[in-house]
Formats: structure tokens, sequence, C-alpha cells
């Protein structure tokens, strides 16, 4: 729910402040206040309403968790146009180093409170202790020039195409938080414990390639709005390097994901290793989603992208819908299903846009993930020989790494040798 809250504080005005071509003071100042001011109304509202939720799942201890946990809204809302100041400037070494730090501090602080035995408290500030210092660094690390200024004419232009984005950002979170939502009503508590086990590796990688992704490609295809040419070779490049990073990672995990459940978690999670398959194959559609998101958005097509939107959202819901009814195994399947939907929708918007012929699209696909294919084949291989647990994890992934260096040399797979560019170029400097 909080999550959900989230979006109408993230979207919105920081992505519009990315795709506006001339930004100055009183627009960052604006939107600052603006966010702020909509970060408190969102948490009065979350504050009264978390009784609401704690009976609907029949917990009364919720509502104190959901209140506490809120106050990450106020974080967020100053946060929204920190981040946005971040992608305008391409200041993306400094976010890499600011999220780091908070995730190594709040991530032991989480760790130490859960051993001394404060359970799901020490989860629930390790969030808003790693939201907190990701505004305080930020401050610290990033200049924001902010007066004691503030324009609703400039406000009302930047929400005319920022409330799309919103509505947009809303229906994905949640469309995304609907499956756990009905399992934890519907089904029981285990249930929806090996769904969400299964669905965290995965998406936590996803998250943070996209999330790179996302706020570089954004502000290069937001500089390059007026010419479509442009916009169409930085769309090209970019599905092919995000791929060539990506579906390893996820067909790799996919292909561990036995012996890492049993590993990490012991037998008694053992029915989160089918929902960690499924969910890994389903977020390797995630960066080609993301990217023609990201190419409409920078031409300001909010519009046309809310209508796409609205009807993948039909498609998914039926596909909730008819899923719920055969158990929690269909439902995330469906979520694969509605995965695959979503990229040939992208796909074909894409050529009708961009002119990104769809024989192109499905070209850099395949070039992107032959290394990944040829890695899994070597890694599923693995999975026949006799060993002990820890011995053939290891295995499956010194096997999938050598197969999978191996063949990019082998067919000069281009986005191989563009990352090999770019850190001699870096390591030059």
């Amino acid at each position: 729910f909080i999550t959900i809250f989230d979006v109408f504080i993230s979207y919105g005005i920081g992505s519009t402040l990315i795709q506006k071509k001339e930004v100055d003071c009183l627009d960052y100042s604006t939107c600052f206040y603006s966010s702020i001011i909509i970060s408190i109304v969102l948490y009065l509202v979350i504050f009264f309403t978390a009784p609401y939720v704690a009976k609907f799942y029949g917990n009364i201890e919720l509502a104190r968790m959901i209140r506490i946990l809120g106050i990450r809204l106020l974080f967020t809302g100053v946060n929204s146009i920190q981040n946005a100041y971040i992608a305008k400037n391409f200041l993306f070494r400094k976010s890499m180093i600011i999220t780091f730090i908070a995730t190594v501090l709040s991530g032991t602080a989480g760790i130490i409170m859960a051993y001394r035995g404060y359970g799901e408290w020490s989860l629930i500030v390790q969030s808003l202790l790693s939201s907190f210092i990701v505004v305080v660094l930020s401050f610290i690390l990033v200049k924001l020039d902010l007066k004691l200024s503030f324009s609703l004419d400039r406000l009302k232009k930047l929400l005319k195409f920022g409330w799309k984005l919103m509505a947009i950002g809303l229906l994905n979170c949640g469309y995304d938080e609907l499956r756990s939502i009905i399992i934890g009503k519907k089904y029981s508590t285990s249930d929806l414990a090996y769904y969400d086990k299964g669905r965290n590796f995965p998406k936590l990688i996803s998250n943070n390639i996209n999330s790179i992704v996302d706020g570089v490609m954004y502000s290069a295809m937001s500089y390059s709005q007026e010419s479509i040419e442009e916009l169409k070779n930085i769309l090209s490049r970019s599905i092919r390097i995000s791929l060539y990073i990506l579906a390893p990672m996820l067909l790799g995990l996919a292909l561990i994901s036995d012996e890492l459940i049993l590993l990490l978690y012991t037998d008694k999670w053992a029915e989160a290793a089918v929902y960690l398959k499924i969910f890994s194959l389903a977020y390797i559609c995630m960066p080609i989603i993301t990217l023609n998101i990201n190419a409409l958005k920078a031409t300001g097509k909010g519009g046309l992208l809310l209508i796409i939107d609205l009807i993948e959202k039909v498609a998914g819901i039926s596909l909730i819908v008819v899923s719920s009814f055969y158990g929690v195994f269909y439902m995330a399947c469906s979520v694969l299903i509605s995965y695959i939907i979503s990229l040939f929708i992208r796909m074909i918007v894409a050529k009708k846009v961009f002119n990104y012929a769809f024989g192109k699209q499905l070209l850099d696909i395949v070039i992107s993930i032959i290394p990944a294919i040829v890695m899994g084949l070597s890694v599923y291989l693995v999975g026949f020989v006799s060993l002990t647990l820890v011995w053939k994890l290891l295995l499956k992934v010194i096997i999938g790494i050598f197969s999978f260096l191996l063949v990019s040399i082998l067919v000069k797979n281009d986005s191989f040798f563009y990352i090999i560019r770019l850190f001699k170029e870096r390591k030059k400097r």
C-alpha cells in the first residue's frame, strides 16, 4: 500500500522535470515544495486508513506498522526532486555512491536488529533508515539550487504532462501488487511467502538494472527528443546492452534456483524455487518495455502511453482474475504471459512511432540473448552431474560465466566490446 502511495510522489512532477528541455531554479523550487506538500497529505491519508488495511487482512498490528513505515513517504517527497536533478544533470556516479552507502548502512542496521529479535520491525527500520540516509547524502553530495520561490503557472504546465505519467505509475504499481493482495487474502500466508520469496531475487536484479537504464536513457532520450532517428538509435543500442547484461543474470538465476533456495533458506522454502524460475523469465522482458516507455515519455507522448497502459492492464487483470481460480502457481504464470503481451504491444508501437522496424527489434533481441541462451544450455547440462549442493551451485556459476564470455567473444557481440571500450576509457581517465 505504501509502494502504491509512493507513486503519487515519485512519478509525475519529477519525471516531467527530466523531460522538460529548459529547467531553472524556479522549476526545481516549485516542484520541491509541491512534492513535500503532496507527501504530507498522502501520509495523513495512509495514517487514517491504516486501521482499515489492518482489518482487511485480519491483523490489527499492521495498522501501527503501516503508520510508522508510512513516514518513508515524507523522505520520498524530498528525494523525488533530488533524483530528477541527478538524472537531468547526469550525476549518476554520485547517485550510485549515495545508494551504496545507504544500502550498506541500513542493511547492517536491519540485520543487527533481526539477530536481536526485533522481527518485522528490523525491516521497517531498515527501509526508513535507507530513505533517510539517501535524502541526507543527496543534500550533501548534490547541490540542488533551491530558493523560497513558487510559481503556480509553472506547476500547472508541469502537471499537464506529469499527471499522465503519475496515472501510468499508479496503474503499473497497483497492478504489480494486485496479485500479492489477492494471494494474501484468498490463499494462505505460506502461499504468499513462497510467491514473494520467489519474486524478490529476480525483481531486485531487474529493478536495479532498470533503474540505471531508466535514469540514464530517459535523460539521454529527453535531450534527443526532436530527432526521431536519433531516438531510434538510442533505443536500439539501449535494448541490446540492457538485454545483454540482464538476460544472463536472470536466466542463470532460474537455472540455479533449486540449489540457491535450498542453500540460503533450507528445504522449508523449496516451494519458492518454481516461482523464482517463473519470475526470472518474466523479468527478462522488462528492459525492452522500460526503454520503449522512456522513448515515448521523452517525446512527450504521455497520452499515448496512458492508452497503451490501460489496454495492457485490462488484458493483465483478466489474466489475474482467471488464474486466481486455479491457484498461486497459475497466478505467477500469468505474470510471464502478461509481460510477453506487453512486450509485443510496445514493439508494435515502437515501429509506428519511431520507425523501429519489427524485424530490426527482433534481431536486436536475438543478437543480445544468444550468449545467454548458450550459457543457459551449459548450466542446464551441469545439473545432471552428481555433486553436493554447494559444489553443483559453484560449478554452474563458473561454467555459466565462462561459456557466456566465450560465446560473446566468438560471435563478436557488439554490446560486449562496447562495454569493454567503456571500461578502458574510464580507466584512462
